[in-house]
């Protein structure tokens, strides 16, 4: 039988992520789970997942009832367009990023207005964080993510923002707070994001008050810890400023703010420190997954296997699921195997040092992310 449907397409139960947004075109393409996997830089489990939800959301039930009734609700355009975008130049061949710029260009005429740097690996689990940060999103004006350094407050900060670029006519836009060391500076700081001249003081905070009071604008302000007192003053002076605002911090610590709502960021799901599951189970957890995920990118030929998988439970639990602490054990995969890397944890001060080296010197060792925690720290 057939899998197209005679029912007409109505509205979107719910508005698309942005994942969603990528992998609908891809699918219209014809590319599988596995190529759509590679194409963007994420784990099979991941993009099944996404797939799932963009069915619900679309109504379908199969990949070309999905495609058809986006067509029908214009999220893609015609068929004929997308058959000349994949036979034209064949030598070069249209990027995902390329395809989504067409795709926007032709149902609204302006691109998603953002600063969110591109993301250069893949996002592992943290979907029950996604979708509660969305929702709090939704009902609050002021959402801060707590929790210890390493814990992957920022990567989920900018993926819910990500998500939420539909959500915002003005757009999202980034404001990395952690070089800044004087609070005097944080008006600035976001001042200058936003493309306004960066005056100082008071001047700096008016600007901003009138550039955001029409404006339905997501503002990220990342890494609000060592100035917290200054970022909880200029965030109420905005909302109280600008209705249509939203903030998302990342933080250490609340800000302290009336209306504000914490969610902290806990570790990644760990498996059971007292029995080693199956492998299909143990594969399940995030923090293996990231692990997994990881070492494969600095060693291709890694993967999980009963051979290693006791050591890569051992390396999970240890590091107590803080994705920053695995990423960087999985970066020692390219010298060592997971069972040396295990047994070298006693000494995890000297062996996690292999972070990236464009990284802030605060992630690219586990030291400098205990540093920075502590010298935040007042004497007592």
């Amino acid at each position: 039988m057939p899998d197209s449907d005679s029912r007409p397409a109505a509205t979107l139960h719910e508005p698309l992520t942005r994942r969603e947004r990528e992998i609908l075109p891809l699918l219209a393409e014809g590319l599988t789970g596995p190529e759509i996997a590679k194409r963007l830089t994420l784990g099979i489990s991941s993009v099944k997942s996404h797939i799932q939800h963009l069915y619900a959301k679309l109504g379908a039930n199969s990949k070309r009832q999905a495609v058809s009734r986006a067509r029908e609700l214009g999220l893609l355009p015609p068929a004929p367009y997308m058959a000349a975008a994949r036979t034209s130049a064949p030598a070069e061949p249209v990027s995902t990023g390329a395809l989504l710029a067409r795709l926007a260009a032709a149902q609204s005429g302006a691109a998603p207005k953002h600063n969110l740097p591109q993301a250069l690996t893949s996002f592992v689990g943290r979907r029950q964080e996604m979708d509660e940060g969305r929702r709090r999103l939704r009902n609050t004006r002021l959402l801060t993510l707590t929790g210890p350094g390493g814990s992957g407050k920022t990567r989920l900060a900018l993926e819910m923002a990500a998500e939420c670029l539909g959500d915002f006519t003005d757009g999202a836009w980034l404001v990395t707070l952690a070089p800044l060391s004087a609070p005097a500076l944080v008006p600035q700081a976001v001042a200058q994001a936003l493309g306004l001249d960066a005056k100082s003081g008071q001047a700096a905070l008016r600007a901003l008050s009138e550039h955001l009071r029409d404006k339905t604008l997501l503002l990220i302000l990342d890494n609000c810890e060592h100035l917290v007192a200054a970022c909880a003053e200029l965030a109420e002076a905005l909302l109280q400023a600008a209705p249509n605002l939203r903030i998302l911090t990342t933080s250490r610590e609340a800000l302290g703010v009336a209306g504000e709502s914490s969610y902290p960021v806990l570790a990644l799901a760990l498996p059971d420190a007292g029995l080693l599951p199956a492998l299909k189970l143990l594969a399940q957890s995030e923090a293996v997954q990231l692990f997994v995920e990881r070492a494969a990118a600095v060693r291709p030929d890694f993967a999980l296997s009963e051979a290693n998988a006791a050591a890569v439970a051992q390396i999970c639990q240890r590091l107590d699921g803080i994705p920053l602490a695995i990423e960087l054990a999985a970066a020692r995969t390219r010298v060592m195997t997971a069972e040396q890397i295990a047994a070298r944890l006693d000494q995890r001060f000297a062996l996690l040092t292999s972070g990236s080296r464009t990284a802030p010197a605060r992630q690219q060792t586990l030291r400098g992310t205990i540093d920075w925690s502590y010298d935040l720290l007042l004497p007592a």
